[in-house]
């Protein structure tokens, strides 16, 4: 269950950072009546594909967010208990004179 709360803490994070950070469910371009393109012209679209594009944009949000949690974790290595406390000891604290 822990390894299992792990995973579901990463995918609201992403969850989080694409809602807050990335625009959530917008999709560039895309109004509520179909696509308003840059040049003035409107491509009509129906609501439930309005819907599906939306809900597909917050998705591969989150997919990628997930990803790139992933891939740095996997990247950057750990540090054993007696690295971190000798950094701790050794080089945060300050020494005397």
């Amino acid at each position: 269950m822990f390894m299992m709360a792990e995973y579901l803490h990463m995918v609201v994070g992403a969850a989080v950072v694409a809602t807050l950070f990335f625009g959530g469910w917008q999709f560039p371009y895309l109004g509520d009546a179909g696509f308003l393109l840059p040049g003035g012209s409107a491509v009509a679209v129906p609501p439930s594909v309005v819907l599906l594009l939306r809900i597909g944009a917050f998705v591969s949000k989150v997919v990628f967010f997930s990803w790139l949690y992933v891939w740095v974790r996997w990247t950057i290595p750990r540090f054993r208990y007696d690295q971190v406390m000798r950094l701790g000891w050794k080089v945060m604290l300050p020494s005397r004179c």
